[in-house]
């Protein structure tokens, strides 16, 4: 399976059939696998971009993208200290051949 570029990894809120109803030629397909958790990222250390993080971790799983997404966020507080992680949940697709 070709590595899909970065940009055309696909986060998208909605259900299969309205993102490939956006563009003719780009049509997707749904994985073998029901759903994905991404790994939590730290909040503090996300600069200007989370999604990127997000982004890494589909593309490392050779996903071209994700639908059905929510966000999750998770906050703890260890030994004092309030920590914010951010992930995403959805179901893998992959670009029809």
């Amino acid at each position: 399976m070709a590595e899909t570029e970065f940009e055309d990894i696909r986060l998208y809120h909605g259900s299969l059939e309205e993102l490939n109803s956006k563009d003719l030629n780009r049509q997707y397909k749904l994985c073998d696998q029901d759903f994905f958790i991404t790994d939590f990222e730290n909040l503090a250390f996300f600069k200007e971009k989370p999604y990127e993080e997000i982004k890494k971790q589909v593309q490392k799983r050779s996903y071209d993208g994700l639908i059905n997404v929510r966000s999750i966020i998770k906050i703890e507080y260890i030994n004092g200290i309030h920590m914010r992680h951010f992930g995403m949940e959805g179901t893998p697709i992959v670009k029809k051949k």
